[in-house]
């Protein structure tokens, strides 16, 4: 059936709904604008007239963009020398600051330095950054089904007036010892995150989300602890699923997912909590879930073109979350039976000629789908498929969900005047065709030849103005959208490629990721676009191509990338 997309897989991060920012400034004393600054020279030196600091991370961090468009890019990093000293060189005109970060063992608190401006000429010496010894908060880590407690991730959450700010990392050894440093005097909040899908994350003390976790002041110089956690064991939820009607086959490969509400902030969200895949004979467990009610959502994964060949839903047969039957879990239980049936999609066939009824090798069929895509980018027509015909003109798109298209039909070699299903120039004059599960649609074109164009006959005497002919209307195409993604630390370069078989594609490109979105203006086809600031871990961008007067919008969606 007709169901939303998947909900995204959970991190404990996101699940918190906290957001990274950076560590506040500890400034250092005035540090006037330089006069002339190609090289920068300083040192990091300890407090309270302590020695030089070696072996700690420095980096120059660069100020982009004016007013609220601003951000800091790192374009250089280096350590510190054995007398606490560092430089860099060939820095070109602009507002910069040091950062420096310590990963030694013994803990300084992060600082960063006043902004200065460069002239890009000359040297330019940083005063001296001096560094304090953070405080500690130490612990132990165990699972209660055994095992290795080695690598779970600890995080501690500096919380000021009530708030998550700044976020502390340190993972447990083989022991499940861990110890958190470098944390400048304040209020901290830990959470534990297994990297097994067995055991449930966990919240000092014993509390199942931040806003409920215990507060743990720390002061800079101290140690704090033991601050030591049991993680327990998740509860389950199996099943198995089959395609529609009786004795239906066992699907395998089948993603399903287990989704709670989650309040943080004030704020209440569907959260996807854990992930199982069906076996070959149909059967699933996502395990490691936490106490609460759950949506399950199923969906076939697709082929590899990404076309699922079932229809996605909630349990039981909804197409949302808010809509599926609940399921209750408690941490520690398994909850069994709960079974799906899914209807395997449609397909949409047909055959492509020429006017005189010969089969169009050449031909192409899209299909396309309205999208409500809300106030940043509106309402518009996207491709969801497409597929070219064979020798004798016949198409076949096949895994199409349930659910009412637009159908174009294009003379890939340009011989032949494209066009909308039934005999339409423009998505407002076409005919929708309606798609339903299991069933298949067959919608037939022919497509004509382009107009040919005659000279008026010339009458003397008397002159006659030559009628008005008017041009053909444009028939839009569709564009191919390709979308590659170069990740790196915090950021990715996005290269985006438009084309089209009737000229270069021009106008703006949007991308979006998570609720922001970024644009850029195409040249000669292409778009190129840097976006930082970006959050840790796997993320995909969606690409939306407004097209313009000769060419179709189209919406993709890049592969997944890992942002370190």
């Amino acid at each position: 059936m007709n169901a939303a997309l998947p909900l995204p897989r959970r991190s404990h991060v996101r699940r918190l709904g906290v957001p990274l920012i950076a560590a506040l400034a500890l400034l250092v004393g005035p540090i006037s604008p330089a006069q002339a600054a190609e090289t920068l020279n300083g040192t990091v030196v300890a407090a309270a007239g302590g020695g030089p600091v070696s072996n700690v991370s420095v980096s120059l961090e660069k100020r982009f963009g004016e007013g609220g468009g601003t951000y800091w890019d790192s374009p250089a990093q280096t350590l510190t020398s054995g007398s606490g000293t560092y430089s860099f060189g060939a820095a070109d005109a602009g507002t910069y600051r040091i950062a420096v970060r310590d990963n030694s063992s013994v803990g300084y608190v992060r600082k960063t330095s006043p902004e200065f401006t460069v002239d890009g000429s000359g040297t330019t010496t940083v005063p001296a950054i001096q560094l304090v010894v953070g405080g500690r908060i130490i612990g132990t880590v165990t699972k209660a089904a055994g095992g290795s407690s080695d690598n779970i991730a600890v995080t501690a959450h500096r919380i000021e007036a009530n708030v998550p700010t700044t976020i502390y990392e340190a993972g447990t050894n083989n022991a499940g010892a861990y110890t958190l440093k470098g944390l400048p005097t304040g209020t901290y909040r830990l959470e534990f995150h297994p990297l097994d899908t067995v055991h449930v994350d966990e919240f000092w003390e014993n509390s199942d989300t931040l806003e409920q976790a215990t507060n743990i002041p720390v002061t800079e110089g101290s140690t704090t602890g033991p601050r030591d956690a049991v993680l327990a064991i998740g509860g389950t939820i199996s099943g198995k699923v089959t395609a529609d009607g009786a004795g239906g086959a066992s699907l395998a490969g089948i993603v399903v997912s287990a989704s709670r509400q989650v309040t943080t902030g004030g704020v209440t969200r569907w959260v996807t909590e854990g992930f199982a895949t069906s076996g070959s004979d149909g059967s699933y467990t996502v395990p490691g879930l936490p106490t609460g009610t759950y949506a399950l959502f199923f969906a076939d994964n697709g082929d590899a073109q990404g076309r699922p060949s079932y229809d996605r839903e909630y349990y039981q047969d909804a197409s949302t979350p808010e809509l599926a039957e609940p399921v209750p879990v408690t941490i520690g239980a398994a909850v069994l039976g709960k079974n799906a049936s899914l209807g395997q999609r449609g397909s949409v066939v047909g055959v492509i000629t020429a006017p005189d009824g010969t089969p169009i090798a050449s031909g192409h069929a899209y299909l396309y789908r309205y999208v409500d895509d809300g106030p940043s980018n509106g309402a518009f027509w996207s491709e969801v498929a497409d597929a070219v015909t064979d020798a004798t003109g016949h198409y076949d798109i096949k895994n199409v969900e349930a659910g009412t298209y637009h159908l174009a039909f294009v003379d890939d070699a340009g011989v032949h005047v494209s066009e909308f299903y039934e005999n339409a120039a423009t998505h407002d004059a076409a005919t929708g065709v309606t798609v339903t599960s299991a069933t298949t649609v067959a919608r037939n074109a022919s497509l004509a030849l382009p107009p040919v164009a005659t000279t008026p006959p010339v009458v003397v005497p008397p002159i006659v103005n030559p009628p008005i002919v008017n041009p053909p209307a444009v028939v839009k195409v569709s564009p191919s959208v390709k979308v590659s993604v170069k990740a790196g630390k915090r950021k990715a370069t996005l290269t985006i490629t438009v084309r089209a078989s009737n000229g270069t594609p021009t106008g703006k490109v949007s991308v979006k990721v998570g609720k922001k979105t970024y644009r850029v203006t195409l040249k000669n086809g292409k778009g190129k676009l840097t976006i930082k600031k970006l959050k840790k871990g796997k993320i995909s961008f969606k690409v939306v191509y407004s097209g313009d007067a000769k060419v179709l919008g189209k919406t993709v969606k890049s592969k997944k990338v890992t942002i370190t």
